[in-house]
Order: C-alpha cells, then structure tokens, then sequence
C-alpha cells in the first residue's frame, strides 16, 4: 500500500453535509441494535478471554431488515448460521462503526474547512467543492461504508433486484429516498474506480 497514490474525492459541501447526516445515522442504527443484543458472556478462561470479543453477538436473524441484509446468514443452515452470527456479529457491527467514524474523520480533515459533522450553510456556499483526500486504506472504509447506507437505504425502499428498483419507482416516483440511493451508487462507483486506478 506504501506505493499507492492519494484519492481526493472532490463533492460539494452540501453534498458532504448530506452525507454526514446520513453515515451518523447510520451509525446510530447499528449502535442502536448493538445496545439491543445480550451482553457477550465472560469467558471461561484467560485463554478464552483472548478471543471473547468475537463472541456474544445473537444467533438469530436481526428483525429489522436493513440490519440483516447488512449481516446476512453465513450458512443455509440455520444451526451453522446462527453459530457463525454468534461467533462473528459484535465483530462485524463494530468494524462497520469504525468504517463509519473513518467517514466521518475524513469528513472532519477535508483539504477545505472542517465540516465537524454538518456543512455550517450560514458561512459556506453550498455548491463549494469540498476535497476530501483519503490513503488507499480509508478509501477502503469509503466504499464499505457508501455501500452499507445504499443497501440500507435500497431495504427501506424495498429494493433488492434491479426489478425491484423499476417496481419501486413506478409506485412512488416521487420519493426522495430514490434519488440519495441514485447519488450513493455514483459516489460508490467513482471511489471503486479511483480505487482501481490507484493500484495501476
């Protein structure tokens, strides 16, 4: 990684304003479900304790199903899914949140000034462009991040195939959900590919 190039993803200040908005919620759901789980049991051993954090999580499928698509059964089987949930989900929950709070950061590090979370409109020109440039590793966190809102705004939607999407639009084109699902998609693609042309 010590040999690839910067990203600098170029957006505008309300558009990193939205997205703030959008990753603190985010990070909200998935606090909110992880407050909601058991806490994981202490271990048996000093040994065990090496590895207790991957422990805890719920063996069943979460109810809200943004969350389980975020946090799919690993095995068709459910006695194999809900071990693996059980061994992995406090894991994955909490990588997802540091993702998130990357988002946030390199929000917070912008080569313009800082948006601590929220563009203040009142002093900046919403339309400004607002450069946020990110190593290859953050630009990872980027995409995992754009892509877990989208797939949890494409849930809230009801989209799960591109018929879905058509279906949905057709019912209610005029929802505004459709089109921070549109721009998620844009942004997501455009770090995937500076991403790609990093490594060249």
């Amino acid at each position: 990684m010590s040999n690839s190039r910067a990203l600098i993803l170029t957006i505008t200040r309300i558009e990193a304003d939205y997205l703030a908005d959008l990753v603190e919620q985010f990070i909200s759901l998935l606090g909110d479900y992880s407050d909601e789980q058991p806490s994981a049991a202490a271990p048996a051993s000093p040994g065990a304790g090496a590895i207790a954090g991957a422990f805890g999580g719920s063996e069943a499928t979460p109810e809200d199903p943004a969350i389980a698509r975020l946090m799919p059964d690993a095995y068709a089987d459910g006695d194999a899914a809900a071990e693996f949930r059980r061994h992995t989900e406090n894991d994955l929950v909490e990588r997802r949140i540091r993702d998130a709070r990357r988002v946030l950061a390199g929000l917070d590090m912008s080569l313009n000034e800082p948006v601590s979370g929220h563009v203040p409109h009142a002093v900046s020109d919403p339309q400004a462009p607002f450069d946020v440039v990110l190593d290859h590793e953050a630009g990872e966190a980027w995409m995992r991040t754009l892509a877990a809102v989208r797939l949890v705004v494409a849930s809230r939607l009801g989209i799960e195939t591109e018929d879905d999407d058509a279906e949905a639009r057709a019912d209610d084109d005029e929802d505004g959900r459709f089109g921070v699902y549109d721009w998620l998609g844009f942004r997501l693609d455009g770090i995937v590919q500076a991403l790609d042309d990093s490594e060249l």
